[in-house]
């Protein structure tokens, strides 16, 4: 069984709603390994590419916010995976974001509005994990989390741990 590391990235110290309740349910599977990124304390380089280096699949989970990364998980890229020499070699890694926009909102559909894909919002992220030479996997998106719809998010959740647990 791969060995599977989750890494949540808030924006807001505050809970988030819908990423605080996928990372619950990914913390209550033992298959499993979460990491909450704390970008308020001092991340020991070494001991975190060690850490890193003892899993074979990278989770992160994280929401969009006004077309950026959260600052922790930014942080984390600067200080522990670019700073230094590292790889990721043989390394999957996947993206869980949620946005409060609207799928609409990505698509390129309709010239007056955004037109520019969550994707597209991450070249900086897929550039990064293509120099440390990660194996870059699927990408899921929870739209529309201005909306609090329990349903919809437990479905969502459900999907994600099915589709991991059936990636050994």
């Amino acid at each position: 069984m791969k060995k599977t590391l989750v890494l949540y990235a808030r924006v807001c110290p505050t809970k988030s709603f819908h990423t605080q309740q996928i990372f619950e349910a990914f913390q209550k599977q033992t298959n499993f390994v979460c990491v909450n990124l704390d970008a308020n304390q001092p991340f020991d380089v070494s001991k975190e590419q060690e850490f890193i280096l003892g899993f074979d699949r990278i989770i992160l989970l994280f929401t969009l916010n006004w077309y950026n990364i959260p600052w922790s998980l930014s942080r984390y890229f600067i200080e522990v995976w670019r700073t230094f020499p590292f790889s990721l070699e043989n390394k999957e890694v996947y993206k869980i974001i949620t946005t409060g926009a609207n799928q609409d909102f990505y698509e390129k559909k309709d010239p007056n509005i955004n037109n520019i894909s969550v994707e597209e919002y991450l070249n900086n992220v897929n550039g990064m994990l293509k120099k440390l030479r990660a194996s870059i996997q699927k990408s899921f998106y929870y739209y529309g989390a201005i909306n609090q719809d329990q349903m919809r998010l437990n479905q969502f959740v459900n999907e994600l741990i099915k589709y991991f647990k059936n990636q050994n």
